[in-house]
């Protein structure tokens, strides 16, 4: 059995998972896929299972992109991988960078793949730069940490993570709430740069006016991980 589980969340990304999969397949081949499709009145499903390696997990309601990581993450902790990589199905998460997300990991570690500011233009628009430059200040302030593109969802993390995001992870924003409750479990977060490609089909729902109500929900999420209990309990790094 491969040693590497990738887990993909996919609703009605049928125009773009088949381009995910093959781009993997290439650059990191001996991985197996975990396609959560959450619940898609498109194709998404049968394109996934058309491919090799692929498990398709098809869930009949909608569970939102954390309910659907922590299904595929369930699936993939129960067949004993040891490293745990989550990236997305719309085809913005190159798989050329997940080799050097796989080397940056150490025990305890989550690995981020952030996009530098500068190069947020060719994969995002001006409301979604803002964002990321937002949390990222939220973050240095807050946790006294850099991170510098807390929204991203390209992520690699190993058994410990992997079991606590099985058991638990944020349903409303999950990259940013999750980060939050690692750092304060004692995690290390590393972040290391990675090109994004612009989505190639489909389009991103955050505009002007939602922009503004998603940064203040976030902020809203984002100070709640700091009065809740965590659920996720101290690292055991060494």
């Amino acid at each position: 059995m491969a040693q590497t589980a990738v887990i993909i969340p996919a609703k009605n990304e049928a125009a773009n998972i088949g381009r995910v999969l093959s781009d993997i397949h290439f650059h990191l081949p001996n991985a197996d896929i975990i396609v959560v499709d959450d619940c898609s009145d498109d194709d998404t499903a049968k394109t996934a299972r058309s491919f090799s390696g692929v498990t398709v997990l098809s869930s009949p309601i909608s569970l939102g992109i954390g309910g659907a990581v922590q299904l595929g993450l369930k699936l993939a902790v129960s067949k004993e991988y040891e490293i745990f990589i989550r990236m997305d199905g719309d085809g913005q998460h190159r798989a050329e960078s997940l080799a050097d997300l796989v080397k940056h990991r150490t025990r305890g570690t989550l690995v981020q793949g952030c996009r530098p500011h500068a190069r947020f233009t060719a994969s995002s628009n001006w409301v979604r730069k803002a964002g990321s430059l937002y949390f990222h200040l939220l973050f240095r302030t807050c946790t006294l940490k850099n991170i510098p593109d807390p929204t991203s969802g390209l992520m690699c993390f190993g058994r410990e993570i992997a079991e606590k995001f099985s058991r638990f992870y944020p349903a409303d924003f999950p990259e940013i709430e999750s980060l939050v409750l690692l750092i304060r479990s004692g995690h290390r977060i590393v972040s290391t740069p990675v090109n994004m490609a612009p989505r190639q089909s489909g389009s991103s729902s955050i505009g002007l006016w939602h922009g503004g109500v998603y940064m203040m929900s976030v902020t809203i999420a984002f100070i709640s991980c700091f009065l809740r209990s965590n659920p996720y309990g101290p690292a055991h790094v060494h």
